[in-house]
Protein backbone atom coordinates (compact mmCIF):
# COMPACT_ATOMS: atom_id res chain seq x y z
CA UNK A 1 0.00 0.00 0.00
CA UNK A 2 2.97 2.51 0.75
CA UNK A 3 4.46 1.57 -2.79
CA UNK A 4 1.23 2.47 -4.38
CA UNK A 5 0.66 5.46 -2.23
CA UNK A 6 4.33 6.53 -3.57
CA UNK A 7 4.01 5.16 -7.07
CA UNK A 8 0.43 8.05 -7.46
CA UNK A 9 2.76 10.66 -5.50
CA UNK A 10 5.91 9.75 -8.23
CA UNK A 11 3.22 10.07 -11.04
CA UNK A 12 1.85 13.62 -10.06
CA UNK A 13 5.27 14.70 -9.89
CA UNK A 14 5.85 13.68 -12.96
CA UNK A 15 2.50 15.13 -14.36
CA UNK A 16 3.26 18.60 -12.37
CA UNK A 17 6.86 18.66 -13.90
CA UNK A 18 6.10 18.17 -17.26
CA UNK A 19 3.33 20.78 -16.72
CA UNK A 20 6.03 23.17 -15.59
CA UNK A 21 8.19 22.58 -18.83
CA UNK A 22 5.48 23.57 -21.14
CA UNK A 23 4.87 26.16 -18.64
CA UNK A 24 8.43 27.33 -19.02
CA UNK A 25 8.89 26.77 -22.98
CA UNK A 26 5.65 28.94 -23.60
CA UNK A 27 7.04 31.68 -21.10
CA UNK A 28 10.44 31.24 -23.27
CA UNK A 29 8.84 31.68 -26.47
CA UNK A 30 6.68 34.83 -24.91
CA UNK A 31 10.34 36.40 -23.71
CA UNK A 32 11.83 35.91 -27.52
CA UNK A 33 8.73 37.20 -28.99
CA UNK A 34 9.06 40.38 -26.84
CA UNK A 35 12.54 40.59 -27.13
CA UNK A 36 11.94 41.03 -30.97
CA UNK A 37 9.15 43.14 -30.42
CA UNK A 38 11.96 45.14 -28.49
CA UNK A 39 14.72 45.33 -31.27
CA UNK A 40 12.03 46.24 -33.94
CA UNK A 41 10.92 49.03 -32.06
CA UNK A 42 14.88 50.15 -31.35
CA UNK A 43 15.54 50.20 -35.00
CA UNK A 44 12.25 52.38 -35.47
CA UNK A 45 13.15 54.53 -32.57
CA UNK A 46 16.83 55.08 -34.58
CA UNK A 47 14.92 55.46 -38.32
CA UNK A 48 12.60 58.32 -36.73
CA UNK A 49 15.40 60.03 -34.86
CA UNK A 50 16.30 61.87 -38.25
CA UNK A 51 12.85 63.11 -38.33
CA UNK A 52 12.96 64.23 -34.82
CA UNK A 53 15.90 66.23 -35.17
CA UNK A 54 14.80 68.04 -38.11
CA UNK A 55 11.12 68.64 -36.60
CA UNK A 56 13.28 69.70 -33.47
CA UNK A 57 15.91 72.07 -35.97
CA UNK A 58 12.58 73.67 -37.57
CA UNK A 59 11.06 74.24 -34.03
CA UNK A 60 14.21 76.28 -33.01
CA UNK A 61 14.40 77.81 -36.24
CA UNK A 62 13.32 81.86 -35.95
CA UNK A 63 14.75 82.92 -39.18
CA UNK A 64 11.57 82.87 -41.60
CA UNK A 65 8.69 83.33 -39.07
CA UNK A 66 8.51 85.77 -35.90
CA UNK A 67 6.42 83.26 -34.11
CA UNK A 68 7.72 79.95 -35.24
CA UNK A 69 6.46 76.78 -33.01
CA UNK A 70 7.44 76.89 -29.68
CA UNK A 71 7.19 72.75 -29.42
CA UNK A 72 7.09 69.71 -32.02
CA UNK A 73 3.83 69.05 -31.05
CA UNK A 74 2.30 72.19 -32.29
CA UNK A 75 4.09 71.47 -35.60
CA UNK A 76 2.06 68.56 -35.80
CA UNK A 77 -0.56 69.81 -35.72
CA UNK A 78 -0.34 72.55 -38.11
CA UNK A 79 0.43 69.83 -40.28
CA UNK A 80 -2.63 67.77 -39.30
CA UNK A 81 -4.78 70.73 -39.82
CA UNK A 82 -3.08 72.03 -43.62
CA UNK A 83 -3.42 68.36 -44.68
CA UNK A 84 -7.24 68.05 -43.74
CA UNK A 85 -7.71 71.47 -45.37
CA UNK A 86 -6.52 69.96 -48.71
CA UNK A 87 -8.55 67.15 -48.36
CA UNK A 88 -11.61 69.34 -47.96
CA UNK A 89 -10.62 71.62 -50.76
CA UNK A 90 -10.13 68.90 -53.27
CA UNK A 91 -13.74 67.19 -52.49
CA UNK A 92 -14.65 70.30 -52.94
CA UNK A 93 -13.54 70.93 -56.35
CA UNK A 94 -14.35 67.62 -57.55
CA UNK A 95 -17.39 68.06 -56.34
CA UNK A 96 -17.69 71.36 -58.03
CA UNK A 97 -16.61 69.77 -61.21
CA UNK A 98 -19.17 67.02 -61.41
CA UNK A 99 -21.76 69.44 -60.35
CA UNK A 100 -20.55 71.71 -63.45
CA UNK A 101 -20.00 68.87 -66.14
CA UNK A 102 -23.65 67.02 -65.10
CA UNK A 103 -25.62 70.93 -65.72
CA UNK A 104 -23.96 70.52 -68.68
CA UNK A 105 -25.25 67.53 -69.64
CA UNK A 106 -28.86 67.80 -68.25
CA UNK A 107 -28.87 71.42 -70.51
CA UNK A 108 -30.23 70.34 -74.06
CA UNK A 109 -29.83 73.78 -74.80
CA UNK A 110 -26.20 73.92 -74.51
CA UNK A 111 -23.64 73.01 -77.53
CA UNK A 112 -20.22 71.16 -77.69
CA UNK A 113 -18.47 74.69 -77.84
CA UNK A 114 -19.39 76.03 -74.18
CA UNK A 115 -19.34 79.59 -73.72
CA UNK A 116 -16.37 79.88 -71.49
CA UNK A 117 -14.56 78.56 -74.69
CA UNK A 118 -12.25 80.56 -76.54
CA UNK A 119 -13.64 82.25 -80.28
CA UNK A 120 -11.00 80.06 -82.06
CA UNK A 121 -12.80 77.36 -80.94
CA UNK A 122 -16.38 78.43 -82.64
CA UNK A 123 -13.90 80.09 -85.78
CA UNK A 124 -12.31 76.06 -86.28
CA UNK A 125 -15.69 74.35 -85.96
CA UNK A 126 -17.28 76.98 -88.19
CA UNK A 127 -14.85 76.39 -90.42
CA UNK A 128 -15.96 72.61 -90.11
CA UNK A 129 -19.60 73.09 -90.95
CA UNK A 130 -18.41 74.69 -93.92
CA UNK A 131 -16.97 71.79 -94.97
CA UNK A 132 -19.97 69.62 -94.32
CA UNK A 133 -22.63 68.96 -96.19
CA UNK A 134 -25.74 69.63 -95.16
CA UNK A 135 -27.01 66.49 -95.26
CA UNK A 136 -23.85 65.94 -92.86
CA UNK A 137 -24.19 68.52 -90.94
CA UNK A 138 -27.99 66.99 -89.98
CA UNK A 139 -26.77 63.81 -89.29
CA UNK A 140 -24.14 64.57 -86.91
CA UNK A 141 -26.12 66.70 -84.97
CA UNK A 142 -27.99 65.33 -82.21
CA UNK A 143 -30.54 68.73 -81.36
CA UNK A 144 -32.22 69.99 -84.26
CA UNK A 145 -30.37 73.59 -85.69
CA UNK A 146 -33.94 74.82 -85.48
CA UNK A 147 -34.19 74.39 -81.59
CA UNK A 148 -30.43 75.29 -80.88
CA UNK A 149 -29.57 78.69 -79.95
CA UNK A 150 -26.44 78.58 -79.94
CA UNK A 151 -26.12 76.81 -83.44
CA UNK A 152 -28.27 79.55 -84.47
CA UNK A 153 -25.90 82.27 -83.67
CA UNK A 154 -22.59 80.13 -84.83
CA UNK A 155 -24.99 79.73 -88.69
CA UNK A 156 -25.92 83.01 -88.94
CA UNK A 157 -21.92 83.72 -88.23
CA UNK A 158 -20.88 81.07 -90.54
CA UNK A 159 -23.80 82.54 -93.10
CA UNK A 160 -21.95 86.52 -92.71
CA UNK A 161 -18.43 85.18 -93.03
CA UNK A 162 -19.53 84.03 -96.68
Amino acid sequence: MKRKNEEEKLAKEKAEIEKKKREIEELQKKLQEKENMLQEKEEDLQRHKIFSTFLESVVQDKSGDKEGFSEIEDLQKRFKSLKNENKQLMSRVSASKTNFFTANRNNRSTSKWKKHEPERSRSSMSSRILSMSSSERCRRSRVSWRTSPVRMRLWSKILKMR
